[in-house]
């Protein structure tokens, strides 16, 4: 599958366009590129079949094995399956601006009050660390878990390449460790293609189409977020996302070497049909998925402007029928609307009406104002298209652990009514004094009512002398859906002599 289908995806290229525009939307900035799509049928043949040669084509054959075995371990849902959990739809929101107006619980009774499970936060260079408390707290609550996008602390333009890393790495690893394994998804800075992209090029779709000296400083902020993230919670998934066809971007990335473990698309109403971009009948989403093997989201998606001028039903029309063929698409591992509150008062005036929710002035504050029609319409696809909670599902707790010699142990029962997916990791994680340590797991399935006991993979760690509290987290990552995601987690004292 792997060869054959970047073989096929390959004819779209060899066609020559004429000059048009096609503005990408980006959370900061609303800029319309113009595009000029030169023909350059020989550039891309041999860009990927002589100069990325012999290693290109051996990473390919193993597309077919790479896309299985990261949906899997990195996406708790599949939209294969004839119902999917509410993990696959999600809804951005900001703790800031007219956000921060209300209650972090208001929010989230609304996130699942659509029915959603994922909530994409964009965490600001200066991180609050008491507001994020708030929020995983509120989410665990509720059974929402988050995708936070993070950003490194200095300003990437004015700063060197290293100490952006430097300084990034620090920031993704003191996040990591304080939250390992209550993170659904890190985000690596958000659209950083738009922000490196050389002006008046073609598409994006060429490593070459981006700003050099730009682009090395987002590198090193990607580079040093996703390894900072690592180094504090080994078990998280992270995510680098693009807008419209800038995935050039993207093999950049990969040809220097930088890891990730997701792809995020953004994608809006004036960018057409993602499966048949401006009738050029090429598919991104296919493509995306088949070239480069890994697990894709959706990240943002609306119409240009959301309702803009009135126009709240076309709003609504726009996300609630992208939404049901995402929903549909089996490339597809998360679908996340663009957003949940408008957000007046705002210097750009394009991000005033992207929300499924109005606000209004009172006492100085934004205060909810009413629903629109968007709203009901993408709750609607999303109950059509998720597994009632009624369904039988798995729910794994932890009936016991403990430790000794340098290893962490754990008595794990599934008290559902259903066995947990098979193939798929039971895992746990321990951590002491709120640190991630280390962790363990067996494959699945684990049938309803047994228990397993799950230890520790890899090197032992010791616990210092002293009194000391260490927990373990089963289903960690949220690699399936359970009835109770809850109660996943026990803490236990321990002193070491």
């Amino acid at each position: 599958m792997g060869v054959l289908g970047i073989t096929r995806h390959r004819w779209f290229l060899i066609i020559c366009y004429k000059t048009v525009y096609f503005p990408p939307h980006s959370q900061r900035t609303q800029r319309r590129y113009k595009m000029n799509n030169k023909c350059h049928m020989m550039l891309i043949w041999f860009n990927f079949f002589l100069i990325i040669k012999v290693k290109r084509i051996l990473k390919n054959l193993f597309v077919a094995v790479s896309i299985f075995v990261a949906s899997v371990i990195l996406v708790p849902v599949s939209a294969n399956a004839a119902t999917i959990t509410n993990g696959f739809f999600g809804i951005n929101g900001h703790p800031y601006g007219p956000y921060a107006d209300m209650s972090v619980a208001t929010q989230l009774d609304l996130v699942n009050q659509l029915g959603t499970g994922l909530y994409r936060l964009n965490i600001t260079s200066h991180i609050n660390y008491t507001m994020v408390d708030q929020y995983l707290a509120e989410g665990q609550k509720r059974g929402i878990k988050f995708l936070m996008t993070l950003n490194g602390p200095l300003d990437w333009t004015t700063s060197s390449a290293s100490a952006i890393y430097t300084a990034a790495f620090n920031q993704g690893r003191s996040f990591a460790t304080r939250y390992a394994g209550q993170i659904a998804a890190y985000g690596l800075v958000n659209e950083k293609d738009v922000e490196t992209k050389l002006p008046g090029v073609s598409d994006g779709t060429l490593p070459s189409d981006y700003d050099d000296a730009l682009y090395v400083k987002g590198r090193e902020e990607i580079r040093g977020l996703h390894d900072g993230v690592k180094a504090g919670d080994p078990n998280a998934k992270t995510l680098v996302n693009f807008a419209w066809l800038h995935y050039g971007f993207i093999q950049r990335l990969l040809d220097d070497g930088v890891t990730f473990d997701i792809i995020g698309i953004d994608w809006y109403s004036d960018m057409g049909d993602i499966t048949n971009v401006r009738g050029r009948g090429f598919d991104l989403v296919s493509y995306i998925k088949t070239h480069f093997g890994k697990p894709l989201w959706i990240t943002e998606a609306n119409r240009k402007y959301g309702s803009m001028n009135g126009n709240e039903a076309a709003q609504a029309t726009y996300l609630s029928q992208t939404a049901q063929a995402m929903a549909k698409n089996p490339d597809v591992d998360a679908f996340i609307a663009y957003e949940l509150f408008d957000e007046p008062g705002l210097p750009d005036v394009n991000e005033h009406n992207y929300g499924l929710v109005k606000f209004k002035q009172s006492g100085g504050k934004y205060v909810i104002d009413t629903f629109k029609p968007a709203f009901a319409q993408y709750q609607q696809v999303i109950a059509s298209n998720t597994a009632p909670q009624s369904n039988p599902l798995a729910d794994v707790v932890i009936t016991s652990s403990s430790y000794a010699n340098g290893v962490f142990m754990s008595t794990v029962k599934n008290q559902g009514s259903a066995a947990t997916p098979a193939g798929t990791l039971i895992g746990v994680g321990y951590s002491v004094d709120g640190v991630w340590r280390a962790s363990g797991s067996l494959n699945g399935p684990l049938a309803a009512g047994a228990s397993v006991t799950i230890g520790t993979d890899g090197a032992h760690f010791t616990i210092p002398t002293g009194t000391h509290t260490f927990s373990a987290y089963v289903d960690d990552v949220n690699r399936f859906a359970e009835s109770n995601e809850t109660n996943n987690k026990v803490s236990n004292s321990i002193t070491m002599p």
